[in-house]
């Protein structure tokens, strides 16, 4: 290897050395403050409001003024609609929050695995749905694809520790048509029971 070679290795060599010691070279930098500010979160909650317990109701068919019944006793038929009215408190706040209301999945089942349990169940669920008396203007009906849901808004204002009247609405319909399908479904629930003690609303953000 000649002179020149050998001076070139030896360069390299003590370049390499130089880098890798002790971090004696840096690259440049600096930094220097902004002036901030502070985020707060808002919330979303669901909660009992007094009076604690509702009241249950029934129409005939459907029509006229509900008469109050104690759920433990009564024996209900094709034709019934039975309603629950509940107080809860809804407190909602965030400028672009958006949630829904709706009756939580579970909250109708059949006391036992039997048969006509499972079937009444099934078909209570298929036509429960809850009703908000008076809602306030930041609380809305959904419709379409949110139908028998009610949508939340609460914007810069916010909802704060806001009572509203939540009435839960289970239909047992009434086959006007005997013999029909339908007909032979409604059967399949005679002596069932339902256990409602899961009854329970949902708010999500949505």
């Amino acid at each position: 290897m000649n002179k020149l070679v050998k001076g070139a290795v030896a360069t390299a060599a003590g370049v390499a050395l130089l880098m890798g010691g002790a971090g004696t070279f840096a690259y440049w930098n600096a930094s220097t403050g902004i002036t901030g500010g502070t985020i707060v979160a808002g919330q979303l909650t669901v909660a009992d409001a007094t009076p604690s317990n509702g009241v249950w109701t029934v129409q005939t068919n459907g029509t006229g003024t509900g008469v109050v019944v104690a759920l433990s006793s009564y024996k209900a038929s094709p034709g019934d609609v039975l309603t629950y009215t509940k107080s809860v408190k809804i407190t909602a706040t965030g400028d672009n929050l958006t949630a829904k209301l709706s009756l939580a999945p579970g909250s109708i089942a059949g006391s036992t695995l039997s048969t006509p349990d499972v079937s009444l169940a099934s078909y209570l669920g298929k036509t429960a749905t809850i009703n908000i008396v008076s809602p306030p203007t930041t609380i809305v009906a959904g419709a379409g694809a949110d139908a028998g849901k009610y949508l939340v808004t609460p914007g810069t204002t916010g909802i704060i520790n806001q009572n509203v009247t939540v009435a839960v609405v289970i239909t047992f319909p009434k086959n006007v048509n005997p013999g029909t399908t339908n007909g032979t479904l409604e059967n399949s629930t005679m002596t069932g029971s339902v256990n409602l003690s899961a009854l329970a609303v949902n708010l999500d953000q949505s």
